[in-house]
């Protein structure tokens, strides 16, 4: 949510998010959170659609400058942990969007990478600026799949790539029972 996005370009990461949301699968958790110099959960992990479109839509630009991308990046995962378990499976996937790199220094590309470890990252980028944009570090914290694009006008058909490609990996899942005939 920071000045370097605009207004009308924040109206296209609105609608993409949204689009996310409502086609979201039901049983879903999503978190909704922005950031500039600093992260801001706007709405915590639910499955209730109502409040994440409510929440998005309560998202305005700050008059904040900067990009700690990497903050927010560990911030956000450190908001969920996979578990498996014989009764249940909890896989978190994080959708992380930038149009800029990190310019706020606290963390490093190594922080992020370290602490995601296996857990799965999507990157969409809006590459607006080459100087001020880094494709490199985002190909690399997004293990499950980048997306670069030079304006907004794509972003609801790369959140639709990624809520396909998380259908495809919720459907993936089966469960194998034995029963000894004796």
């Amino acid at each position: 949510n920071s000045l370097s996005i605009g207004e009308s370009n924040l109206e296209f990461i609105k609608e993409a998010a949204k689009f996310f949301v409502r086609n979201k699968i039901p049983k879903m958790e999503v978190s909704v959170n922005v950031f500039a110099d600093g992260r801001e959960m706007i709405q915590d992990f639910t499955t209730d659609t109502a409040a994440l479109l409510t929440a998005i839509d309560a998202i305005n630009l700050t008059n904040i400058p900067g990009t700690d991308l990497y903050t927010a990046a560990i911030e956000g995962l450190q908001q969920w942990n996979d578990t498996y378990s014989l009764t249940d499976i909890n896989q978190g996937f994080m959708l992380l969007f930038t149009d800029g790199r990190d310019l706020a220094g606290r963390n490093t590309l190594t922080d992020v990478l370290t602490l995601r470890g296996n857990k799965q990252v999507y990157t969409v980028g809006v590459e607006l600026n080459p100087n001020d944009f880094d494709r490199n570090a985002l190909e690399l914290i997004g293990n499950a799949g980048t997306f670069i694009d030079s304006d907004f006008t794509n972003l609801t058909t790369r959140f639709e790539e990624v809520k396909e490609q998380l259908e495809s990996f919720s459907n993936s899942f089966y469960w194998l029972n034995y029963s000894s005939a004796s």
